[in-house]
């Protein structure tokens, strides 16, 4: 696997296609804020999660950048609330491992980012880890889905985990 940004964002719309977003390092995570004013991106070897304004054309134009310093993948959307939950590998190299050989265990970790009413370059995030293990109890972790206090995080071969979330 390559650390090189050459990861890009299509759209695709009856029948037409374009490149909306380009220069990204294993773009893997990508959904759409509740109000489908902007779009996230989250980058696996970038460790970061890439925030789009969404114009009416459809064309994207970056307003901020997240650093996290984790290996980041799926993301979801509260819908309630906006907050972004994602799932993530803390320590890259076990992910790759437990590829290999699935008896290798893999961490996991989910973060949620709560970004305000307003998403600026400068604007805060107030970033909160959930949970994280170094795959005692889940091994490399892919997604973590949020409800009404409910967590659900699945990984790429095998268990899921159902947890309670007492401070969301």
């Amino acid at each position: 696997m390559t650390r090189v940004a050459w990861g890009t964002v299509g759209f695709y719309d009856n029948g037409k296609d374009s490149i909306v977003a380009t220069g990204l390092c294993f773009a893997n995570g990508i959904n759409i804020s509740p109000d489908m004013r902007h779009v996230y991106v989250s980058t696996t070897f970038g460790g970061e999660v890439f925030v789009y304004e969404r114009k009416g054309d459809n064309s994207l134009k970056e307003i901020k950048q997240i650093k996290l310093y984790s290996g980041l993948d799926n993301i979801e959307v509260d819908m309630h609330t906006g907050d972004l939950w994602l799932g993530c590998h803390p320590v890259l190299h076990t992910l790759t491992e437990h590829m290999s050989n699935i008896s290798n265990p893999g961490g996991s970790q989910v973060l949620r980012l709560r970004l305000g009413e307003t998403v600026t370059q400068s604007s805060n995030v107030d970033i909160t880890e959930v949970f994280v293990d170094d795959g005692s109890i889940i091994n490399s972790q892919t997604v973590a889905s949020y409800y009404e206090g409910k967590l659900l995080i699945g990984t790429l071969f095998g268990k899921t985990a159902f947890c309670e979330v007492k401070h969301a």
